[in-house]
């Protein structure tokens, strides 16, 4: 029981994660107010735009890992 509840919250903090990055990136928002006024990657709002969230924040999370490794 307590491992299914481990593995349901931390999947929900990963998704959760996932869609902070794509909103804030793709559209420049947060909970509807606008925080970039920059130019805003459309691809992330695409449904294949969250591949691409995965992989950069994997690519992220590497890169400080192998950085505070040392």
């Amino acid at each position: 029981m307590f491992d299914g509840i481990g593995m349901g919250l931390g999947f929900l903090f990963a998704l959760s994660i996932i869609s902070f990055f794509r909103e804030f990136l793709g559209r420049g928002s947060l909970w509807g107010h606008q925080l970039i006024n920059a130019k805003p990657l459309l691809i992330l709002v695409l449904p294949a735009g969250g591949f691409f969230a995965v992989g950069i924040l994997m690519g992220l999370f590497n890169w400080l890992s192998m950085k505070y490794e040392k």
